[in-house]
């Protein structure tokens, strides 16, 4: 398992035996990541409003699927 997913998952189990209430939005961006040169989509992203920690999960998501 990948650190991202497992650090995720250990997220969202954390919360929920906290009794936390969990939101999760899915969306692909595997197709955005073929189109995108690396660098444009994090300078977008920021301009954005796209902070730390979904900006870096979304790059560090970049790294792993364009290996």
């Amino acid at each position: 398992m990948r650190s991202v997913s497992l650090t995720f998952l250990n997220l969202v189990t954390s919360l929920r035996n906290e009794q936390q209430s969990v939101v999760v939005i899915y969306f692909d961006l595997s197709k955005a990541f073929d189109k995108v040169p690396h660098r444009r989509l994090q300078v977008k992203l920021e301009a954005l409003g796209i902070r730390p920690p979904l900006l870096d999960f979304i790059v560090s998501h970049r790294i792993v699927k364009s290996k």
